[in-house]
């Protein structure tokens, strides 16, 4: 029998893919402003679908006076940090390319 397919668990995938693509780009680009637009959308994409949705979830366990709703709650926030942390090593491993200062590259 197949297991039912997790939306969810794809979703995150896919994202982890993309922010591995985002950060082989960024270390290839030498300008650094091209640098910082990529740098701007690896923030943008893990703020848009891990950032906001956990910031949203703390608040509801602040609110949440119920033990078992609260449970449930910091379940999902480590999920979701977790996730973040995810992308985080991601994007170190990927993208470690140290910009240097010009001044030191034209001598």
């Amino acid at each position: 029998m197949r297991r039912p397919f997790d939306k969810y668990g794809y979703r995150v995938k896919k994202v982890l893919e993309q922010v591995k693509d985002l950060a082989l780009l960024h270390s290839c680009i030498s300008q650094p402003e091209g640098r910082k637009n990529i740098q701007t959308r690896f923030e943008n994409l893990v703020s848009q679908e891990f950032r906001n949705t956990l910031l949203e979830v703390v608040e509801r366990h602040r609110k949440t006076f119920d033990e078992d709703r609260r449970f449930e709650l910091r379940c999902k926030i480590a999920r979701l940090s977790k996730y973040i942390l995810e992308c985080k090593a991601i994007w170190q491993r990927y993208s470690p390319w140290e910009e240097k200062p010009f001044s030191q590259t034209s001598k």
